[in-house]
């Protein structure tokens, strides 16, 4: 069975939906990640299913929700939600005028830090960092998420993004990304 847990604004779990169905993760390296999922449209839970709220699969990462239609084609009237990784609470914070960080003083981590510091709610924290490079980055008017990513698209190794969001703030880690080792495959219902 999957246990999908909702959650408020200020992430206090309110309730677990168990007629939840359709459901489906998309999780892609180094880019947002997005969860989808349909509700009986009958069930009396659907009044905790608000835009950006929360919701957690399996004790897994944390998205906020967002209501994405209403089917009532068949017997069985639903509601789609479509949920977008909190990594995208990034998106809200747009960078005011121009921004100039990095260069000879400041290594990868501190850029990351500097970006993060201009959220108006600290909600992400940088966690870990295996890149020490000195680069110097420039942003107009980008909003927060997309400025963290960019960071380590010039790098000359692979990396990746990995947040954690069992913990409050959140934490965003950027490492290196072995290429060449086994694959660690995870089965879940």
């Amino acid at each position: 069975m999957v246990k999908l847990e909702v959650y408020n604004l200020d992430r206090e779990p309110v309730c677990l939906l168990n007629n939840a169905f359709n459901i489906s993760e998309e999780l892609n390296i180094n880019a947002l990640w997005y969860f989808d999922f349909s509700i009986p449209a009958n069930d009396p839970k659907i009044e905790y299913c608000n835009a950006y709220w929360y919701v957690r699969c399996n004790d897994g990462e944390l998205y906020r929700m967002f209501p994405a239609g209403f089917d009532d084609s068949n017997d069985m009237p639903y509601y789609t939600y479509h949920c977008e990784h909190v990594l995208a609470n990034l998106l809200n914070k747009t960078i005011p005028g121009v921004l100039q960080i990095g260069g000879y003083y400041e290594q990868t981590a501190d850029a990351i830090e500097r970006l993060l510091a201009l959220q108006d709610v600290e909600e992400w924290v940088l966690y870990e960092c295996d890149f020490s490079r000195r680069f110097e980055y420039g942003f107009e008017k980008e909003n927060l998420l997309a400025a963290i990513f960019s960071i380590p698209r010039c790098f000359n190794e692979p990396y990746i993004w990995i947040t954690d969001t069992t913990v409050f703030p959140w934490r965003l880690s950027l490492k290196y990304f072995d290429e060449t080792a086994d694959p660690v495959v995870n089965v879940r219902y």
